[in-house]
């Protein structure tokens, strides 16, 4: 439904300047194109900064370039509903129905909705032309989950990847919920904070992490008395703060 449709122009947008990383884009170009057939999952981490999303965000542009369509869907914490699972099958699901409008099923229902497109645009499609599709999700670590502990990758993510559908996604390393995708035999990934990726990383741009989600909010710490005063005022202030009922850290 086009109402499901999300417009990410303005986060791709954040990396246009995007330059290097060519190794990257052509190690995720050699496992999308060695899968053949067989859906493949492509999986690259990086603790943030590392520039996964702009990685993702060049090898989208470069894809259209091709002149291939990928659905895609950047979560985002706090942005909308970007992050909630429902969503990012919602948004994924759309995308798809405008490029294969002859599959889509007005009666699907929402939880089956992403899965069972899939497996139609696979069957009816992309094995009859011999064309693949790429699923792009970055940002896996920021989806949100109704329960402490509980797994969201489910709600956006098929349990598996039917003939010529493959996936393109992103994610902090640290996130507690890679298994559940790494447990496929059929997942390649690149590893960012690996040695092999030493040279590539110092040639990316220099610019913040994400600014979205608690834990990329982390900017430089202002050193207490930076600002130069006399000695009696920033004594003052001291004695100040020691007095009060609590004090700011």
């Amino acid at each position: 439904m086009a109402r499901d449709l999300i417009d990410f122009g303005i986060e791709r947008s954040r990396h246009e300047h995007f330059f290097g990383r060519e190794d990257v884009l052509s190690a995720i170009d050699r496992h999308l194109d060695g899968a053949g057939a067989a859906g493949r999952w492509v999986l690259v981490t990086g603790t943030p900064g590392m520039g996964k999303s702009a990685i993702l965000s060049r090898w989208l542009d470069a894809e259209e370039q091709r002149g291939h369509r990928a659905p895609h869907h950047f979560l985002r914490r706090d942005v909308m509903d970007w992050d909630r699972p429902e969503a990012v099958a919602r948004s994924l699901s759309a995308q798809i129905e405008a490029f294969y409008p002859a599959q889509r099923d007005p009666d699907a229902q929402p939880e089956s909705r992403l899965i069972e497109l899939l497996a139609k645009v696979s069957k009816h499609e992309l094995v009859p032309r011999g064309e693949r599709l790429v699923l792009v999700v970055d940002g896996l670590d920021e989806a949100r989950s109704d329960g402490a502990g509980q797994n969201p990758l489910p709600g956006f993510l098929p349990y598996a990847l039917p003939p010529r559908v493959h996936a393109l996604c992103a994610s902090r390393p640290q996130y507690p919920h890679l298994g559940w995708l790494e447990s496929r035999g059929n997942v390649r990934r690149i590893d960012l904070d690996a040695p092999a990726w030493a040279g590539s990383n110092s040639t990316r741009p220099r610019g913040r992490a994400r600014t979205n989600g608690p834990a990329a909010r982390s900017g430089p710490t202002r050193r207490r008395g930076s600002r130069r005063g006399s000695t009696r005022g920033s004594s003052r202030r001291r004695s100040r703060g020691r007095r009060g009922t609590c004090s700011m850290r």
